[in-house]
């Protein structure tokens, strides 16, 4: 067996290893050494396999809450078989699922970093609440005024809805609203669905699913860019008890990706967007 006081360490890898030269003579030992001065110079050990970096890409989050309440119902949702039942899902979205909501997006530190779009009759009839989404530090931006339909509307009728719900948002807010998003969520009596029975783990995976593939993918399909992805809550399902856990999974699951994914208000995609446009 070599003698211990003869064993050299050399670094292969990265990692250190303990060798030794065949045989104790002096030549064997030189001989051993001339050798390892030449390994260590050599690509060989010197260049090692570097692990594949992980893409980078930028993915801003729009998170997002429709607070329709009862206007849902008086404008694209109106129908001949509406009911108390309905009305009452509104009612319980002001008065349960907006403070449920707020409470949730507090805890994960998002509050500040998302936008709720609430049309004027939401506003007058749940001043309050709309007041506690404005406090929260969130964009409140437009969603018209008793949820209708534009296409239905005349220009001057859009026009007075329009100054209407400025001057409503900016008496709750103090600030003009930059945002708007048109109440275009209609109901379809014609068209096949699941009855109104889908889980909401069947929803949070479609959300997952949507996700990952532009994560891996990018929007155009060429591999990993950067992405923005919109997530829209209502608070009359989103923040009834069965539901809000599912949200809340979903948040941390996408804050689970790191540094390149971030919470942004759609007032901030919305102007970056316009700079890069200037800019262009």
């Amino acid at each position: 067996m070599s003698n211990l006081r003869n064993l050299l360490v050399i670094e292969v890898g990265g990692v250190p290893v303990r060798v030794a030269p065949n045989g104790d003579s002096p030549e064997a030992i030189a001989s051993f050494k001339g050798l390892i001065r030449r390994l260590k110079t050599t690509s060989l050990v010197s260049q090692t396999p570097q692990a594949i970096s992980e893409p980078s890409r930028q993915v801003r989050v729009l998170l997002s809450v429709d607070f329709d309440a009862v206007s849902g119902w008086l404008g694209t949702g109106q129908h001949p078989r509406n009911c108390l039942a309905d009305y009452s899902s509104g009612f319980f979205a002001g008065h349960v699922g907006v403070s449920r909501l707020i409470r949730l997006f507090k805890r994960l530190d998002v509050a500040d970093k998302m936008t709720w779009f609430i049309p004027g009759h939401s506003m007058e009839t749940f001043p309050v609440e709309t007041q506690l989404i404005h406090d929260s530090g969130a964009e409140v931006a437009l969603h018209g005024y008793c949820h209708e339909d534009c296409t239905r509307l005349s220009t001057q009728q859009e026009k007075d809805i329009f100054e209407k719900c400025i001057k409503l948002a900016q008496s709750l807010t103090g600030k003009k609203p930059v945002g708007y998003r048109a109440p275009l969520y209609r109901y379809l009596p014609n068209v096949e669905n699941s009855h109104g029975y889908v889980p909401s783990q069947s929803i949070e995976r479609m959300w997952q699913d949507r996700f990952a593939w532009l994560w891996n993918h990018g929007p155009d399909g060429e591999g990993p860019a950067d992405f923005v992805f919109p997530l829209i809550l209502h608070p009359d399902t989103s923040g009834m008890a069965h539901i809000i856990g599912t949200i809340e999974s979903m948040i941390l699951w996408m804050k689970g990706h790191g540094t390149q994914v971030e919470f942004v208000t759609y007032e901030t995609v919305a102007r970056s967007y316009l700079s890069q446009k200037r800019h262009a």
